[in-house]
């Protein structure tokens, strides 16, 4: 059996990714069109691809598929957050069970402006959530720092050298301590 390069594989599966996203990404079709969100899984995969072992087509697009399952659910979770115009702290903080987030605040063009109080009340509550990230332990603040970057508990795991079940605690941890940080902060402030 040959081993193609990653790059071979991902042009010549490209269309099953765009035909994917074609029926999987309607949710989010007015932001993104499928063949964009295909380019951010070729981007996933490329960034990884120390990783990348070829053990057949069939067990590459298993994992292609997988992999965009994380990226749209990823920008589902971003689209639906800017809509309650949140930034990514909120998400790292208030989050069910993200793994990853989108970095950066960008407003829906359908939404329109913040009014000057909503934009005031915005910038006080990332000015809090700055305060609660300085104020936690330094492996804590580099959790939260890779998770704003989006990546996976793995990739948080590989970078500060603990297993990924570990790191899911450590992520869990960490929030929890930011959100009781936060939360001393904003009573504080309303005093």
């Amino acid at each position: 059996m040959s081993n193609p390069g990653l790059t071979t594989l991902l042009t010549r599966h490209r269309g099953r990714l765009v035909r994917y996203f074609e029926r999987k990404g309607r949710v989010i079709q007015q932001h993104e069109a499928p063949e964009d969100l295909a380019q951010g899984v070729h981007l996933h995969a490329i960034a990884n691809q120390h990783r990348f072992d070829y053990q057949g087509d069939k067990a590459f697009v298993g994992w292609m598929l997988k992999v965009a399952r994380q990226h749209l659910a990823r920008r589902v979770q971003h689209w639906t957050t800017l809509k309650r115009d949140a930034g990514p702290v909120f998400r790292i903080t208030f989050g069910a069970n993200g793994d990853t987030v989108a970095p950066g605040t960008v407003m829906d063009p359908a939404s329109g402006e913040p009014g000057p109080i909503t934009h005031a009340s915005n910038t006080e509550q990332l000015a809090l959530a700055a305060r609660a990230i300085d104020g936690l332990p330094p492996r804590d603040r580099e959790i939260m720092r890779l998770m704003a970057r989006e990546l996976s508990i793995r990739e948080i795991a590989d970078r500060i050298g603990i297993s990924p079940s570990a790191t899911q605690k450590a992520r869990l941890r960490a929030q929890e301590r930011f959100r009781k940080i936060y939360t001393i902060l904003e009573r504080a402030q309303d005093r």
